[in-house]
């Protein structure tokens, strides 16, 4: 058989979420992408030292990663760092309707508290209605919702990398605030290492930075 030239370009896009100069943007893909693939993808190479790829970067990627680091925020973060017992309305509502931006089958189904919520969410909109159906949750039920997404997106790096997000996952629920707390510092520290880690993975020759804007 003849061999082959096999050349992985990965491509790392996210769009700008951020306005120039703003702390808190609405979106959360930047940070919870960078705590996934992002950091699974550069990590996982430093097993395989043979391979090589070439990853591409988009300035728009990078600035928003920075903004990261130098304490920005988005408004799925921020309602995360709320004790549940003083969420006012608009914000249980705003939960209720997009804490759930995971994908079903194999990150909801994956922690079964999150996936009885979700079954739950979905029951109160057919029996009380898309405006009522938000006073279904408790505060107990808020706490563990605010706790699940972002457990849900943490990737098999960082879970190895974190093993006390193991424990979270198998704690499954009653979360506390400190609980919380401890998965936004996680998510702090993998964003604090995102950068340097795929300027190390090109520093040794394994990876390649393309860049595209």
């Amino acid at each position: 058989m003849k061999p082959v030239a096999l050349a992985f370009l990965w491509h790392l896009h996210q769009p700008l979420y951020r306005l120039r100069g703003e702390r808190v943007c609405f979106m959360p893909w930047v940070r919870l992408h960078a705590i996934r693939s992002y950091y699974d993808m550069v990590r996982v190479l430093e097993e395989f030292p043979e391979v090589r790829v070439t990853f591409n970067l988009t300035a728009t990627l990078i600035e928003q990663i920075r903004a990261y680091e130098g304490g920005a925020s988005d408004l799925f973060w921020e309602t995360s760092a709320v004790p549940a017992g003083d969420l006012d309305e608009a914000r249980r509502v705003f939960i209720f309707d997009h804490f759930f931006a995971a994908q079903e089958r194999h990150m909801i189904a994956d922690l079964p508290r999150y996936a009885d919520l979700l079954e739950r969410r979905n029951r109160a909109r057919r029996l009380r209605g898309p405006a009522e159906a938000w006073k279904e949750f408790t505060t107990a039920d808020y706490t563990d919702l605010l706790a699940l997404l972002d457990l849900s997106w943490f990737g098999f790096k960082a879970r190895e990398d974190f093993p006390e997000l193991r424990a979270l996952r198998e704690r499954g629920l009653s979360y506390t605030r400190q609980n919380i707390a401890d998965i936004l510092a996680i998510e702090k520290e993998i964003l604090r290492r995102i950068l340097p880690l795929y300027s190390g993975a090109a520093a040794r020759g394994q990876a390649e930075i393309s860049r595209s804007p």
